[in-house]
């Protein structure tokens, strides 16, 4: 029996030696704001079947974002690399955080009524980006069901990539121009990014919004393919460009979806 398992762990160890790489997706995406709201910066993603990971670098910020979707329990770790720190969230920590949003917003509505135009003004100003980023978490569903493509033009080159070119609408406005390229411009199939959309659906607008286009409604036609250039606007105002600069298939190693060592937890209630 003694030599059986230690048969057995002689077989653990090997598997875990000759572990080969799974085959992966990497997009390099850079960004630039107009505006000191939002934050400049380069995205490099990993994407896998069920697992995906962020790392942005930007002149304040140095952030991993780690998404779990391969248990019964899908789970994103947000880890602070300057701070060597991580926070866990999973449906339920989503949901409670989405809450305290609403009522924040709602308190703040009903607090910014009592004053003048002027002093509205300044508050909208003085927390002109968390205002921006709770109206992108709190419309993300409405956004995506909603959301209309019109199409400006079509066979546009973009980093050798052709692309049609379209403004995305949403109740009335201007939500962004995209420039979509198609799948097989890309050289990737829909597949190896398609753990994007199921980011959404588990995290909702933590998850980002820069989702693959599968089926979206357009006035001529169904929209299919992927963003790989985008201005978003605001009263009608650019407030940010992204742009992909690569794309590419390579082997990943596991280690690239867990939390490193030395990085500690921070407990939320």
């Amino acid at each position: 029996m003694k030599q059986f398992a230690l048969f057995i762990t002689g077989l653990m160890v090997l598997a875990c030696t000759f572990a080969v790489p799974r085959a992966g997706t990497v997009m390099v995406v850079e960004s630039w704001s107009y505006d000191q709201h939002s934050e400049s910066g380069t995205r490099t993603w990993y994407f896998e079947s069920d697992r995906a990971r962020v790392d942005f670098k930007g002149k304040e910020s140095d952030v991993t974002v780690i998404y779990r979707l391969d248990n019964d329990k899908p789970v994103m770790w947000v880890i602070d690399n300057q701070n060597t720190q991580y926070t866990e969230l999973d449906a339920k920590a989503v949901k409670k955080a989405y809450g305290q949003m609403q009522q924040q917003m709602e308190m703040m509505d009903t607090y910014m009524q009592k004053m003048s135009a002027e002093e509205r003004e300044n508050i909208k100003t003085q927390y002109a980006k968390q205002i921006r980023q709770a109206n992108k978490l709190m419309t993300f569903e409405e956004r995506g069901k909603k959301m209309s493509y019109e199409k400006v033009e079509g066979g546009v080159d973009f980093n050798g990539w052709t692309c049609d070119h379209y403004n995305a609408m949403f109740k009335k406005d201007r939500y962004s121009e995209v420039w979509v390229a198609d799948w097989k411009t890309l050289g990737i199939e829909q597949t190896d990014v398609a753990v994007l959309n199921q980011m959404g659906e588990q995290f909702k607008g933590f998850a980002g919004d820069m989702i693959p286009l599968v089926d979206r409604k357009g006035k001529d036609g169904n929209v299919n393919g992927f963003p790989v250039k985008a201005l978003l606007y605001e009263d009608g105002n650019k407030y940010m460009k992204r742009e992909v600069k690569e794309v590419r298939k390579e082997d990943l190693d596991a280690a690239l979806f867990e939390i490193p060592e030395g990085v500690d937890k921070i407990e939320t209630e």
